[in-house]
């Protein structure tokens, strides 16, 4: 279990490297590193089906990002914003406020909800059924590209 709370901070960390990348490619290479140590984790706690979800997700995502930013910019870089010290601490305050609330009202209702257990049919009709879903985004992308591609056509 060390493995794996080791593993999610280094996915948490690689997600904080994508945001606060000025150079885009690198903060796509980022998430393409996340991605890979979900799936090492999908992977390491038996979620087989969600592995392979992210294993196709991230060999389609992580290069049609890599082409739309090199198609779609000639600057690789990212605006930068700059933070004034109030500005810094009205974020810090936020971030404060929401921590304290939860650490507040998280004891109050002992009865929250819990996760139901899932309801799963056979091994092979999920794994279908993400099958479908990811051809679905495929073609929804595929139809996004087409519409872009004919934009200078009009």
């Amino acid at each position: 279990m060390v493995a794996v709370n080791v593993l999610l901070g280094l996915m948490i960390l690689a997600g904080l490297v994508a945001l606060e990348m000025r150079n885009l490619r690198v903060a796509i290479y980022s998430l393409g590193a996340g991605g890979v140590l979900f799936i090492v984790i999908s992977f390491l706690m038996g979620a087989l089906e969600v592995g392979i979800g992210g294993v196709i997700l991230v060999a389609i995502l992580i290069p049609l990002l890599i082409w739309a930013v090199g198609r779609t910019t000639g600057e690789d870089t990212t605006a930068r914003m700059r933070l004034e010290v109030n500005e810094i601490f009205v974020l810090i305050s936020i971030v404060a406020f929401i921590v304290v609330l939860l650490v507040v009202i998280i004891p109050l209702f002992p009865e929250l909800p819990s996760v139901p257990e899932a309801v799963e049919g056979p091994m092979g009709l999920s794994i279908l059924r993400e099958v479908l879903v990811l051809l679905a985004a495929l073609a929804g992308v595929w139809a996004v590209l087409r519409l872009v591609g004919r934009r200078g056509d009009k």
